[in-house]
């Protein structure tokens, strides 16, 4: 399948299987396999600080759970890995492909392993793209769009971990201990959590992951992935997807009981989350981007976390190496308004369907 050209890079060629392209000469990007998973992990072990959302393994759970055309790539220099890209492509509401980078993003060690993973990216016919990358990195022709997320950084024991939390924190964890909260770390209790994280996200309009989306990171992530689930009476009343990589741990989705939020299930989760960080030897983790302001933001500043900031690298359609236009934005908003009447199931069928549509990680 031949690929637009763009200016920055002399004419990648893409198929459906295998991407690759000569930049300055010595570098080429070519689609990674399971078979490439030690020389990718190789590849990691150079990194200081290595996000969950690097792992190979995403592969695997993104086609298994959404059958998503992956487009996971590496920049080889000299018989070595320069750089690496997981990256996959989703259709919109009106069918056109939009190609987005996982949330780790784009990791390269040098500036021309970076080029050359954005051309191999121009190259994949898409309407837009959007590829997380470095904080710091510049790339031509490329709209940067600055982000953050906030950090809690952890001390190297619980006891110092919990002496630098503020007094209120402490005493809403006391608060959910004396309440008979209690947190377990088990993937037995999937559907307990996946209960809570459907009706917290159709509260809150949220397009939704659906239970084989979960089942299949137990499967593929193994110890990188921890469930934690907050229980009160035998009943459950929050949940939390913990990721843990090297030097950091994230967790992308929470959820609670608006019932216990009072109570302290919500500090309950992290505390348990810091616990396990610790235990593996993470100076920090990370809680996530949110809206500066929004009460989200606001109670992840009270906990103690601290803003770093993001940056995405976005090629709008319309523009060169663009394609064609994009899709009207918020149609799945839009129609999930419309639906809020409608059964719960319906509901949630919608919600499961509507985040195909878009960024999935």
């Amino acid at each position: 399948m031949a690929a637009e050209t763009t200016p920055s890079a002399p004419a990648p060629v893409v198929s459906a299987a295998f991407a690759e392209t000569a930049v300055a000469g010595d570098i080429r990007v070519v689609s990674a396999s399971k078979a490439d998973a030690q020389r990718w992990n190789v590849f990691l072990d150079r990194q200081a600080t290595v996000s969950p959302w690097a792992h190979l393994a995403w592969q695997t759970v993104l086609a298994e759970a959404y059958g998503a055309d992956c487009r996971f790539l590496v920049a080889e220099q000299e018989g070595r890995l320069a750089g690496l890209l997981p990256a996959y492509v989703v259709r919109d509401w009106l069918g056109r492909r939009r190609l987005y980078s996982l949330r780790g993003g784009l990791l390269a060690d040098a500036p021309a392993g970076l080029s050359a993973l954005l051309a191999a990216a121009e190259a994949i016919p898409a309407a837009s793209r959007l590829m997380a990358v470095p904080a710091g990195s510049e790339a031509p022709g490329w709209q940067a769009r600055p982000r953050e997320t906030l950090v809690l950084p952890l001390a190297s024991s619980e006891d110092a971990t919990w002496r630098g939390l503020r007094d209120k924190t402490r005493n809403m964890i006391r608060k959910a201990e004396k309440s008979g909260i209690a947190v377990e770390a088990d993937w037995r209790h999937l559907d307990a959590f996946h209960r809570l994280y459907a009706l917290n996200g159709l509260r809150l309009g949220l397009p939704l992951h659906g239970r084989a989306f979960f089942a299949a990171v137990a499967r593929h992530l193994g110890e990188s992935a921890v469930l934690l689930t907050a229980w009160r009476a035998d009943r459950p009343v929050g949940g939390m997807l913990l990721l843990l990589g090297r030097g950091t741990a994230l967790y992308p989705w929470q959820a609670a009981d608006p019932e216990s939020r009072n109570l302290g299930v919500v500090q309950a989760l992290n505390w348990q989350a810091m616990r396990l960080a610790i235990a593996r030897g993470l100076p920090e983790l990370d809680m996530g981007e949110s809206q500066p302001g929004g009460p989200v933001h606001q109670s992840k500043l009270n906990f103690g976390g601290r803003p770093r900031p993001l940056l995405y690298l976005a090629r709008p359609a319309g523009e060169a190496g663009g394609g064609v236009a994009a899709s009207p934005e918020g149609w799945g908003e839009r129609l999930e308004r419309w639906l809020r009447p409608a059964p719960l199931a319906l509901r949630r069928w919608f919600a499961e369907r509507r985040l195909r549509r878009g960024r999935v990680v």
